[in-house]
């Protein structure tokens, strides 16, 4: 059965804090609103019930040769843990999930029967920590249990703070688990969650913001990760949600990024409709108008070329106008690159801090955009110094996307010649798109280099990364799996170059 997979915790952690370990269920009161939800009609309750009871009637089969869990399954550590690079200020269901991260691998090889019914026995017999109850709850409606998933919806009526970070917690983390194939009761729960605009019983908020309405909706849009979650879900039902969401949150950004992650063109109108107002006014918050930007961008709404050349003077403007790929906007582009980044609006030049970035985000998009052989003209980009760090790793990545053998030397020039840690490590991660025996040739290089004083970063722990990546990288090619050790990849590669084929690549 499936349980939630560890890359989950990346998408709810902020990064930056140091490994800790915490007591995970301080003891808190857990007032209860009056409506569920964001219908918040009488029946509410009900409708999600019998939804409930009718996803769950017939609890999933047991996969062929699944072993039961063993009855002398190890009870749950109580005492929270986080990783290195997790807030302080996570969720205690989300602690509690990385201190018990091995007893859920275990459990995940188990039946599905086996794990509903010890799970649920454990929900109904935990009565000190609520968040270890809910990460029963969890396991057991994801196994098919009834039971638990009515203990889920149970904690939705709260509107303590700490209840509704688990809740969220929980029904994002069955979200990623089953995000192939969501249960539509759980769809339905995160949807109800995200348009629940009950404010907090418990939660002191003087900290925060006059112009934050500080509610149940807010959290689950802004701090849990169940927003993205359910967009990249593919939750296609949520849309219509979301898009009176952002009607009624003027835009708020994370509703727009879901509605760029669902990638239904229903959204385009009203992020259209936002954008227009928006983006004429330069004092408006960078943020909200460049994801307006981007998410029209991912969703292909070519109807917001016209708006967004008349706007170049925003470096988001560019790079959407790239991945758009609209002829239309090749001749600005090229004219923004003859004025050097300089946009002038009313005989003035406007935004001057943004010219360099401007000025190389044109240029990559006209190499892009340019009809004919895109290869040598992102290669040339690659030595350009108007380029900063973020612009040459997009070359890098759009040289990646063609996986065009003719890139592999410029890359391995960069590699050998380069000292900023990140570009180089982007160089070396790109390597293994290219189905060539070059590829493995400067890889295997790269495992013989010394990246000792290379700039560090909260990717780039030190020279081991970079080997790590190399690594990777040939086994992706290969199919070999030898360790980081370059005798044995240049031993094995001496016997094997003249011979080698690459399998087809998948489809």
């Amino acid at each position: 059965m499936k349980l939630r997979p560890l890359s989950f915790l990346a998408i709810l952690v902020v990064f930056g804090s140091v490994a800790k370990s915490e007591d995970a269920d301080p003891k808190s009161s857990d007032p209860s609103g009056e409506a569920l939800g964001p219908f918040g009609a009488p029946g509410s309750e009900a409708r999600f019930r019998a939804l409930i009871a009718d996803a769950l009637r017939n609890p999933p089969a047991d996969e062929p040769g699944a072993m039961a869990l063993p009855s002398d399954f190890p009870q749950f550590i109580r005492r929270g843990s986080s990783l290195a690079n997790m807030s302080a200020d996570e969720p205690q269901v989300v602690l509690l999930w990385v201190a018990n991260s091995e007893l859920l691998k275990k459990a995940g090889a188990c039946s599905a029967s086996s794990v509903r019914a010890e799970f649920s026995r454990r929900m109904n017999q935990e009565k000190e920590s609520p968040a270890l109850r809910l990460i029963y709850a969890e396991i057991a409606s994801g196994a098919g249990s009834e039971e638990a998933a009515l203990e889920i919806l149970a904690s939705m009526k709260s509107t303590s703070y700490e209840t509704v970070r688990n809740t969220h917690a929980v029904l994002a983390g069955l979200l990623w688990t089953h995000r192939d194939a969501s249960p539509a009761w759980v769809v339905e729960l995160a949807m109800a969650a995200v348009a629940d605009d009950r404010p907090f019983t418990d939660k002191d908020t003087s900290g925060w913001s006059r112009n934050i309405e500080f509610s149940v909706a807010y959290l689950a849009a802004e701090h849990s990760g169940l927003l993205n979650a359910l967009g990249q879900s593919k939750c296609q039902q949520a849309v219509p949600l979301l898009i009176e969401r952002v009607k009624k949150t003027d835009a708020s950004r994370k509703y727009v990024m879901a509605l760029a992650d669902l990638g239904d063109k229903r959204a385009i109108p009203v992020l259209v409709e936002h954008l227009s107002r928006l983006i004429k006014d330069l004092d408006e918050p960078f943020d909200r108008r460049d994801r307006l930007i981007w998410a029209l961008a991912r969703l292909g709404a070519t109807e917001v070329v016209p708006l967004l050349i008349d706007h170049l003077e925003y470096p988001k403007s560019i790079e959407a106008l790239e991945l758009l790929g609209d002829a239309r906007a090749l001749a600005p582009i090229k004219k923004l690159i003859e004025d050097k980044g300089v946009v002038i609006r009313d005989g003035k030049p406007i935004a001057k801090y943004d010219e360099q970035e401007r000025l190389g985000r044109a240029m990559i998009a006209a190499a892009m955009l340019e009809p004919g052989d895109r290869v040598p003209r992102l290669c040339s980009l690659l030595q350009d110094s108007t380029l900063d760090e973020f612009q040459h790793s997009h070359v890098v990545w759009c040289l990646r996307d063609t996986a065009d053998g003719r890139a592999v030397p410029f890359l391995m020039r960069d590699i050998r010649a380069d000292k900023d840690g990140s570009r180089l490590f982007w160089c070396v991660s790109a390597l293994s798109a290219f189905r060539c025996k070059e590829a493995v040739d400067g890889l295997i290089e790269c495992l013989e280099m010394d990246f000792d004083g290379m700039k560090t970063d909260k990717v780039i722990r030190g020279p081991e990364t970079f080997r790590a990546q190399a690594v990777e990288g040939l086994k992706t090619l290969t199919g070999q799996q030898l360790p980081a050790d370059a005798r044995q990849w240049k031993t094995w590669w001496s016997e094997n170059r003249e011979k080698f084929r690459f399998e087809e690549k998948p489809r």
